[in-house]
C-alpha cells in the first residue's frame, strides 16, 4: 500500500486525529519481561503485538505508531540484535498496516538514541554519526510502507533536529517532531519549549508537540502554551497521570473521563493530534475518540513572542580560585588525597595542614573513585576549607546520582562555599566495592559541564530559576596516554566549548607524552596541570600500567623500577627520583603540576613539593 501522508495532514487540518495509547506498559501488562528487546517482538511474538494495535483500533485510533521506539542500531545493540535493525523496523510497520487497514494511519516510531551503550558513549559520536543511525532506521520505516514518522520523546533539541534533518534526506513522509516536557514550558536540556518546536517546525517539522513528560495535566499546560505562541500543528500524547504503587507494583490511576476531559480542553488550546503514551490503554483512547473524534481543530490567535526569550542568560560574578590566579607568577601545584572511608577526618585535616605547609596552592578530593565508597568530597571539602584555609577542588563523578540528585548536591555545595569542581564520568560501579550498586549515569562529563554551567547562569537543567546563580568554576579530566590524541584533543574542545576552565591529566610516566598531549592542547586556551605519581614499588608501578584504567607507564620506568627492588625504601627512592624528573620536564610545558598522592599518605608529595618550590627559587 503507498504511503498517505498527504492524505493525514490534510485530514490533521480538517479535523481532530485520535492516536493510540502505550505500547511497551501494555506489553508489560501482558507479561513481557523488562530485560529483552520489546521492538524485537515484531520478529519472536508478532500476534502480542498485533493484539495491542488491534485493542487500539477497537478503541477508536486514526494513527497506530509502530511498534520501534528502541529499534536504532546503538539501542538494539544492548541484545546483540544491532545488525537486525531493518528487519525490525519493516515487521514493525508490517503489524501496524494489517491491523490498520485502510482507514487507520500508520506512523513509523522513532525514540532518542542512548547516552551509552556497549560501544561507548554518545559524546563520542560526530553529528554525522547520529544522523546515520537515525537514517538507518528511518530508512526501513519509510520503505516499508509508513505513512508518516513520529519522532516521540527525545530530551535534547540538538539531537532531534539530526533526527528530522535524517528524516527529511531521507524520504518524503510528514514528521511528527515530540519533546518531553516536564514542566509544561521546557525540554529537559532547558531548552524553552515554543523556541524548540518552532526551531522544528522552521526545519521541516509538519506536526510539533510533546509526549510523556509529568502526566496529562502538565501536557496541557504545554500545548496551552504551544498553542499561544506557536503557528504549527500540534500533537499531544501524555502519559496517564503519575504512576502510584500499589502492593508493589507501578500502577496509573488516572480514569479514562478524566483524560476526556483534559483531551477536550487540548482540543480547544490548539493540539490537532492527541493519543496516549506511557500507561494509557484502550479504554482511555476510546474514552478521547468519543469525546473529540468528532471535533475540528480550534481556530487560534498565535501571539508571536519577542526574539529575547531565546537569549541565552548571562553568567553570574565569578572570582577565579586561587590556584589559577597563581598561575600568572608560578607554577601552582594541586595535590590530590582521597577522603576517607569512615567517618574519622583528622587524618585527612592533617594531611592537609602538612601539604599547606609544604607549598600545595589547593587539594583536590576524589568522589569514590574507582567505585569504591568513601566520605562525601563536597561536605569534607566545606570543612578543610574553613579548618586549614587551603582551596578545595572536589570531583563529581555523573556515575551515582541521577540528575536530580547532582543538581541537589550543587546547590548544597555552593551553599557551603565550595566554588571548585571536576567533572568527570565516573568509573562504573561494577568496579568497585558495591558490585551490586547500580551506575546511574544520567549525565556524562560534557553533559555535567553544561548543567553546571547553565546553574551559573542562574537555571536549573530544566530552565527553571534556582535565584542567585550559582558560582562554579569547572575543570575536567585529559588524558594524554590515548593511543588517539587527536581524538582526545576533540573531546577536550568540546568541554572546553562548553564551559571547563581548567584541565588535569592523567599520571604521565615520560616526558615525551607529556610535551605532546600540552603542545596539542595549548590552542584551547586553558591551563593544563600536569599529572604526577610518584611510585613506590615495583609492583605499584606493574598494577598502575596493566589495570588501572587510563595509565600507561613506559617500558623505562618500570625497568628502573624493578632493577631498585627488593628493598622498599630503594624502591620508594627511585620512584620519587623519577617523579621529581618528570616534574622538571613537565614544568617546561604544563601550566602547573597535579600531584597523586600513593596510597593517600602524603609523605612522598611532601619532598615532591619542596622540589618544586627549590626549583622554582633557582629558577628552574
Amino acid at each position: 500500500m503507498a504511503s498517505r501522508g498527504k492524505e493525514f495532514l490534510e485530514q490533521l487540518d480538517r479535523q481532530i486525529i485520535v492516536g493510540d495509547g502505550a505500547m511497551g506498559s501494555r506489553l508489560y501488562e501482558l507479561g513481557v519481561p523488562l530485560d529483552i528487546s520489546y521492538d524485537y517482538l515484531n520478529v519472536t511474538r508478532r500476534e502480542l503485538v498485533a493484539q495491542v494495535h488491534r485493542e487500539y483500533i477497537q478503541a477508536g485510533a486514526q494513527l497506530l505508531e509502530t511498534n520501534a521506539f528502541s529499534a536504532n542500531r546503538l539501542k538494539l545493540a544492548a541484545y546483540g540484535l544491532e545488525e537486525q535493525v531493518a528487519q525490525i523496523n519493516r515487521q514493525a510497520v508490517e503489524l501496524a498496516r494489517e491491523a490498520a487497514g485502510e482507514q487507520v494511519f500508520v506512523a513509523g516510531t522513532v525514540g532518542p538514541l542512548p547516552g551509552r551503550w556497549a560501544g561507548g558513549n554518545i559524546d563520542d559520536l560526530s553529528d554525522g554519526d547520529i544522523t546515520a543511525v537515525f537514517r538507518e532506521q528511518i530508512v526501513a520505516l519509510a520503505e516499508a510502507g509508513a505513512d508518516a514518522l513520529i519522532l516521540e520523546t527525545f530530551t535534547e533539541l540538538p539531537q532531534i533536529r539530526l533526527a528530522l534533518a535524517a528524516a527529511k534526506a531521507a524520504c518524503d513522509l510528514p514528521v511528527i517532531a515530540q519533546m518531553t516536557l516536564p514542566d509544561g514550558r521546557h525540554a529537559p536540556d532547558g531548552s524553552d519549549a515554543v523556541t524548540a518546536l518552532q526551531s522544528l517546525a522552521g526545519a521541516g517539522a509538519d506536526v510539533v508537540g510533546t509526549n510523556c513528560g509529568r502526566g496529562v495535566a502538565m501536557v496541557l499546560r504545554a500545548i496551552e502554551y504551544l498553542g499561544e505562541h506557536l503557528d504549527a500543528r500540534l500533537s499531544a500524547f501524555p502519559n496517564a497521570g503519575m504512576p502510584q504503587q500499589v502492593a508493589g507494583r507501578s500502577l496509573y490511576l488516572m480514569t479514562p473521563e478524566y483524560f476526556a476531559d483534559v483531551a477536550e480542553q487540548m482540543v480547544r488550546a490548539g493540539a490537532n493530534l492527541i493519543g496516549g503514551c506511557c500507561g494509557t490503554r484502550a479504554a482511555d483512547i476510546a474514552a478521547i475518540a468519543a469525546r473529540i473524534g468528532s471535533m475540528k481543530p480550534a481556530k487560534r490567535s498565535v501571539h508571536v513572542r519577542a526574539a529575547a526569550a531565546t537569549d541565552v542568560p548571562a553568567m553570574g560574578p565569578r572570582t577565579a580560585p586561587e590556584f589559577l590566579s597563581r598561575l600568572k607568577e608560578r607554577t601552582a601545584v594541586l595535590v590530590e588525597l582521597d577522603p576517607p572511608r569512615g567517618t574519622d577526618i583528622a587524618p585527612t585535616i592533617r594531611a592537609v595542614r602538612t601539604l599547606k605547609e609544604a607549598g600545595a596552592d589547593a587539594v583536590t578530593l576524589g568522589d569514590s573513585p574507582l567505585a569504591t565508597l568513601r566520605m562525601d568530597g563536597m561536605a569534607l571539602g566545606s570543612i578543610l576549607e574553613r579548618e586549614v584555609e587551603i582551596p578545595v577542588l572536589c570531583h563529581l563523578a555523573c556515575r551515582d546520582r541521577n540528575l536530580i540528585g547532582v543538581q541537589s548536591l550543587l546547590l548544597g555545595a555552593h551553599a557551603l562555599g565550595i566554588r571548585s569542581i571536576l567533572a568527570i564520568t565516573g568509573d562504573p560501579a561494577k568496579l568497585g566495592d558495591h558490585p551490586g550498586a547500580s551506575s546511574v549515569y544520567d549525565l556524562n562529563s560534557f553533559k555535567l559541564v553544561d548543567l553546571i554551567m547553565r546553574m551559573n547562569r542562574g537555571q536549573n537543567s530544566a530552565g527553571q530559576p534556582i535565584g542567585t546563580p550559582t558560582a562554579f568554576f569547572v575543570g575536567v579530566a585529559f588524558n594524554p596516554n590515548v593511543h588517539n590524541l587527536d581524538m582526545e584533543i576533540k573531546r577536550l574542545k568540546k568541554k572546553v566549548d562548553a564551559g571547563a576552565s581548567f584541565a588535569l591529566t592523567q599520571p604521565v610516566f615520560d616526558a615525551p607524552t607529556m610535551q605532546r598531549a600540552c603542545a596539542a592542547a595549548k590552542g584551547l586556551g586553558i591551563p593544563v596541570f600536569a599529572g604526577v605519581y610518584p611510585l613506590f614499588s615495583s609492583r605499584n608501578a606493574e598494577f598502575l600500567h596493566n589495570e588501572f584504567p587510563g595509565i600507561r607507564i613506559c617500558d623505562a620506568v618500570r625497568q628502573r623500577m624493578a632493577a631498585a627492588g627488593p628493598d622498599k625504601k630503594q624502591m620508594a627512592a627511585e620512584g620519587l627520583a623519577i617523579a621529581k624528573e618528570l616534574v622538571d620536564s613537565f614544568s617546561e610545558c604544563a601550566d602547573g603540576m597535579y600531584i597523586i598522592a600513593p596510597m593517600n599518605r602524603p609523605k612522598m608529595v611532601v619532598q615532591l613539593l619542596e622540589h618544586v618550590r627549590n626549583g622554582q627559587k633557582n629558577g628552574r
